[in-house]
């Protein structure tokens, strides 16, 4: 069959003259039961579609009285529908083909009646219908549609995500926004989701009807016409700036659906192959171009429900102190967390010496416009923080500018961001400034301290009597996700490791080292990379290389997370870690992870549950721990399942409502 170039004459024209802007649609609604949604499917689609081009096919396929008596009237009262009767429930693939055998438009769009539309819904999918005389399939994104679904394809527990309004937010607000946000890139696919399957009349008059006979009960019949119109030349396209509502399960419970699936899976397999069905999932697997909206959508219910979150807060304005470069995970939690309580209403800034200027541009090059503000002396820092509500130090270095900032302005509350035992981790350490950072904790009396793992709160508690408050961890979620990961299968175990040989801490040589006799043991097997470092410095060079590796350099938090998301195992054999942030962002992208034993990675870490917990002051511990990741692929599945369920339970939100509970309280009795 010759399908015409998207710009040829026969694509403007349908075949009757007309122009192909206004096309005929009809709309299939099947129903069995389900009154509630049938209703709200019903009223949404009445009130938001073009009547004087469309029709609307209501096929009742044996529902019960009440739903019945509903249909009939709701087809007395508008003469827009047609009702399909049947006394018996012969399963939606038959339910469909009878609006089908019914309809004679341009556009047939088989609807799910517990579907909810919005203005405009019609008008979206036939934009992209019409884009492309190729496209002859096309259906729009939604909460619930699998690979169409926005912002979440999978929940925490691997299933289909889907996706409930906020609060506040309904469907029409959220289509709206989708529509506003896409880049109208109407994305090929080898598959579209049947909640809401357009087909265009050339693709019916091509190939037909539905397969009844070996889908009667409504799954998988539409990734068996995906496939049948593929074969036929037409392409599958997703209208990804437009959105249809979809409770999902109202006909079916959750159980009986997931048993109904697998029998069609076992179907479509047996009728197209096991591979050209695989191929079509790993294609949709592959395919990241709506990652970008999702991102942008997630963004935008986060900021919607949180400021309907924390009214108290709101115009509250904090300043966070920095000194170092930036790239560190201390100066990761800070960034993530300050861009976090924006979404709060909240003012938010984080200081910086200008010097530093250039480095966090390059770290962070998406930052919140106004997030880092860069003063030039001390002077020139107290001015500006004299304003803020609370002023937050976050390394030694900063609490004394903090402390002469008070006995200026002592209406700010001075706090202090505790991220790890300042005394252990100083790079190149004096007497004099072991001692500042011993006595940072308690230069100012009444600073409020907080930290995120009980390990340093306890430390700091036991050497210098200091209480310290405890706020969640944070995981930035629009960096490190599921869908970051891009495992290939078979083919040698990929291994990752941040190495940062100025941070003896981190065991750069150590960790080198174990990498090195795990790669030599099985060279066919273990294929490794490397990270956190210049490959051409003089201390990395100086590390043990004798050995097959990458090292990929220094990366940013994307660089990291799609490194991550494509290797299987990543490890730390740091001597310890106050929180193992890497390792927490390691299992978010399904990594299985190496942890050490000694610190504070017990927020996140059960060992043998989600990770693997070693003492890496032994070094064959550390050697055999990596050695039953690499030949034990059943533990390795584990620990990535269950890291990714244990990552989802931390978000950016959730640290940031921690803080703001400190800070609010703090500042709350400071004004009393």
């Amino acid at each position: 069959m010759h399908l015409p170039d998207s710009n040829s004459e026969q694509g403007d024209q349908a075949r009757d003259g007309r122009l192909v802007d206004q096309p005929t649609i009809d709309v299939i609604v099947c129903v069995h039961n389900a009154l509630d949604y049938v209703k709200s499917c019903l009223e949404s689609v009445a009130r938001n579609t073009p009547w004087d081009r469309a029709r609307l096919l209501i096929v009742n396929d044996g529902s019960d009285e009440p739903t019945s008596r509903y249909l009939r009237e709701f087809q007395t009262s508008h003469d827009f529908a047609t009702l399909i009767p049947s006394t018996e429930a012969e399963g939606y693939t038959k339910a469909a083909n009878k609006g089908l055998r019914a309809s004679a438009a341009d556009y047939v769009v088989l609807l799910n009646s517990d579907s909810v539309v919005p203005p405009r819904w019609v008008d979206r999918l036939i934009e992209c219908g019409q884009s492309d005389a190729r496209i002859g399939v096309l259906g729009p994104l939604s909460n619930a549609a699998s690979y169409q679904s926005i912002p979440d394809i999978r929940s925490s527990k691997g299933e289909w995500a889907v996706n409930p309004l906020p609060e506040g937010v309904n469907v029409d607000d959220l289509a709206a926004k989708v529509h506003e946000l896409s880049d109208r890139a109407f994305p090929r696919v080898p598959f579209i989701n049947g909640f809401c399957y357009v087909i265009k009349r050339a693709v019916i008059d091509a190939i037909g009807l539905f397969d009844e006979e070996t889908f009667p009960m409504g799954f998988g019949e539409e990734n068996d016409y995906s496939i049948r119109a593929r074969h036929a030349g037409f392409e599958l396209a997703i209208a990804d700036h437009g959105y249809v509502y979809h409770a999902k399960s109202k006909s079916f419970g959750p159980e009986r659906r997931r048993q109904l699936a697998r029998t069609a899976r076992q179907a479509l397999e047996r009728k197209h192959g096991p591979e050209k069905v695989q191929a079509g999932v790993n294609m949709l697997e592959a395919n990241h171009r709506l990652e970008k909206l999702r991102q942008s959508v997630r963004d935008h219910l986060e900021v919607r429900e949180s400021q309907n979150l924390l009214p108290e807060v709101r115009g509250m304005k904090i300043l966070y102190l920095l000194r170092g470069r930036g790239g560190g995970g201390g100066v990761h939690s800070i960034y993530q967390e300050a861009s976090g309580m924006r979404r709060f209403s909240v003012h938010t800034e984080i200081a910086l010496p200008r010097k530093v200027e250039e480095s966090y541009r390059a770290s962070y090059p998406s930052a919140p416009e106004g997030l880092f503000w860069y003063f030039d002396d001390e002077a020139d820092l107290w001015r500006h923080a004299e304003t803020f509500d609370v002023v937050v130090a976050t390394i030694f270095t900063t609490v004394r500018p903090l402390e002469k900032l008070y006995e200026r302005v002592p209406t700010i509350v001075p706090a202090y961001y505790i991220q790890d035992y300042e005394p252990w981790i100083i790079r190149d350490p004096t007497p004099e400034l072991v001692r500042e950072a011993e006595e940072s904790y308690t230069a100012i009396p009444d600073m409020l301290c907080f930290a995120k793992t009980d390990w340093i709160r306890e430390t700091v508690r036991k050497k210098h009597g200091t209480f310290v408050h405890k706020v969640s961890p944070s995981l930035d979620t629009s960096v490190y996700y599921p869908d970051r990961i891009k495992k290939k299968k078979g083919g040698p175990v990929d291994v990752v490791a941040m190495v940062r040989p100025t941070t003896p801490r981190r065991a750069p040589r150590e960790t080198m080292e174990i990498l090195r006799a795990v790669q030599q043991k099985y060279p066919d097997l273990v294929r490794v990379t490397v990270f956190g470092n210049d490959p051409e410095s003089a201390e990395f060079k100086a590390m043990p290389r004798d050995f097959e590796f990458v090292n990929r350099g220094i990366l940013v938090r994307e660089e990291v997370a799609e490194l991550m998301g494509a290797a299987d195992v990543f490890v730390d054999f740091s001597v310890y870690q106050a929180f193992g942030r890497t390792g927490l962002e390691a299992m978010a992208v399904g990594c299985a992870t190496i942890l050490p034993k000694e610190g504070g990675v017990y927020e996140y870490a059960v060992h043998r549950e989600n990770a693997l917990i070693v003492d890496t002051s032994d070094r064959q511990e550390c050697i055999a721990a990596l050695t039953e990741l690499v030949t034990d692929v059943d533990l390795r599945s584990k620990l990535k399942w269950n890291g990714l369920e244990t990552a989802s339970r931390f978000s950016i939100r959730s640290a940031v409502i921690s803080e703001l509970k400190v800070f609010s309280e703090a500042v709350k009795k400071k004004r009393a």
